[in-house]
């Protein structure tokens, strides 16, 4: 059985969960079920990155014991208890471990539209936008920047290839060590 969860999802468990007193009777089925499918989302992974994890010993051992039960019954149980524990644990921090587990390049990605951002800002006003890229990359060479700068204004000029673009994208890329 393939469980999805999302991140949506996570935040409704989380801005519902916080006041437990009022939470109604279905409300509480919802977040346990919920919980039940993140349960076996987590019990998909391997036992290794389970471990990586930084989850309470009692759900991991509960999820370890998952891993090698039979009996369709048993595991059925065996969530039900791990959704319990897990709603007694901070499930936005394991979300976030299960993310950067599942889909390592994500952050990338983001990293890399910011760059790209970056890099726009700085073809788009020139030496004005150096300011912004030496406060977020204190260690960045404006001598470096400027040349970037007025090569790919001759690029354009000239209407030639984006060489430069790329080699000033090249050179935020090893700034931002990405």
């Amino acid at each position: 059985m393939k469980y999805i969860i999302t991140q949506n999802d996570i935040d409704k468990l989380i801005t519902t969960s916080d006041d437990d007193e009022e939470l109604s009777k279905s409300q509480l089925k919802r977040n346990i079920q919920v919980l039940h499918q993140f349960g076996g989302a987590l019990e998909m992974l391997s036992a290794k990155n389970l471990k990586k994890m930084n989850l309470p010993d009692i759900v991991l051992d509960g999820l370890l014991s998952a891993k090698k039960m039979q009996s369709d019954n048993a595991k059925k149980r065996q969530f039900q208890y791990i959704a319990k524990q897990l709603h007694k644990s901070d499930v936005q921090a394991i979300f976030k471990q299960y993310i950067d587990i599942t889909q390592p390049g994500e952050k990338n990605k983001k990293e890399l539209f910011q760059l790209e951002r970056l890099r726009d800002k700085i073809i788009a006003q020139g030496d004005e936008a150096i300011g912004d890229v030496l406060m977020r990359y204190p260690n960045a060479d404006r001598q470096i920047l400027r040349q970037h700068i007025r090569s790919i204004q001759k690029e354009i000029k000239l209407d030639k290839p984006r060489v430069q673009q790329r080699k000033l994208f090249k050179y935020l890329r090893e700034l931002g060590n990405i």
